[in-house]
Formats: structure tokens, C-alpha cells, sequence
């Protein structure tokens, strides 16, 4: 991607692209929960994010690296997105 520092890095870089859009939807649903007055949601999703993160990359960092690492972060944010729209289409 920039040098041969970076090579072979693709695979984990696509992963991590593709957590951009848990992250969108995710941010969408924290401001909707904030307009509804439900800040405490986002909390608890923010912990069950971090949760999903440190099992997932802890599992898979030692097989995979710097990729499972990748897979680890972006699955704690679609456990976070996930959790937010849940909330928010339960509160609507």
C-alpha cells in the first residue's frame, strides 16, 4: 500500500475498510439513541463492542497476526452497530 514496509498487509486493510460502515450506521444510531434521550444505551453498546473485540483479536491474533487483530476490531464494531439499530428500532 505505501511501501514494502506494508506489503502483504491488503487482506487486513480491506477488513478494516470494510469496518467503516458498522462505524457510519453505528455513529447514526448513537446520535438517534442521544435524541431520544438514551445515552446509557450507547454505553452498554460501547462495552459489548469491546467485549466482542478483545475475545475475537485474542483468539486470532497468534493464527492469523496483524489480520485476525483486524477481523477482532471489526467485529466489535458490527457488535456495536448491531446493538445500537436494535436499541434505537426497539425505542422507536
Amino acid at each position: 500500500v505505501f511501501d514494502e514496509k506494508y506489503a502483504g498487509n491488503d487482506a487486513s486493510i480491506l477488513v478494516l475498510a470494510l469496518g467503516t460502515i458498522a462505524l457510519g450506521a453505528s455513529f447514526a444510531a448513537a446520535s438517534g439513541l442521544r435524541a431520544i434521550n438514551r445515552p446509557a444505551v450507547n454505553f452498554w453498546a460501547a462495552l459489548a463492542g469491546l467485549l466482542v473485540t478483545v475475545v475475537v483479536s485474542s483468539l486470532l491474533v497468534v493464527p492469523a497476526g496483524i489480520f485476525g487483530t483486524a477481523i477482532g476490531l471489526v467485529a466489535g464494531f458490527y457488535a456495536m452497530a448491531g446493538y445500537r439499530i436494535l436499541a434505537f428500532r426497539a425505542a422507536i
